[in-house]
């Protein structure tokens, strides 16, 4: 009985384990990246949110186009993507999604979400993740053209290239 007491009173005094550091996705992201590409020379669509010099944010999309159509964002879209990263388990895609056979043409894609301490990178050659990652990447996606569509063409703010 005495030994167990002791155990139990070291145990709260270090702790039992359960305090975990926390996990980097449970952060803000600092920029996100999304790229579906076609046999086409520009990619199918294109989404990318980052931070402008003024610490505005932006929204860059494009569209079966070599132009990228440049918004501003609203100040809480990282930190919505960033639910949606948790909501659908975003962190646990897998690096690259290939399938089982050689294909030539098709598809591919790609998405990065950065965060300050690490990065969700993933992306695929005519194969894709999950249905429930699907969703996700599904759901900030059309969160951005919600953004986009709200703005109309007036929001364009500006219009670069891609390199």
């Amino acid at each position: 009985m005495k030994k167990l007491l002791l155990i139990m009173s070291l145990l709260s005094i270090i702790g039992c384990g359960n305090s975990q550091a926390q996990k980097y996705w449970e952060g803000t992201p600092k920029s996100y990246l999304y790229k579906h590409d076609v046999c086409m020379m520009y990619p199918a669509y294109w989404y990318n949110v980052v931070p402008a010099e003024d610490g505005t944010l932006l929204l860059k999309y494009s569209k079966y186009s070599n132009d990228i159509k440049v918004y501003h964002a609203p100040a809480d879209a990282l930190e919505h993507i960033g639910s949606l990263v948790r909501e659908y388990r975003l962190y646990n895609l897998k690096d690259s999604y290939q399938p089982p056979f050689q294909v030539y043409d098709g598809y591919s894609w790609h998405v990065e979400v950065s965060y300050d301490k690490a990065s969700i990178w993933s992306g695929g050659n005519n194969a894709r993740p999950s249905s429930r990652h699907e969703e996700g990447l599904d759901a900030i996606n059309a969160y951005l053209d919600g953004i986009m569509e709200a703005a109309g063409e007036d929001g364009v703010i500006a219009i670069e290239q891609h390199r």
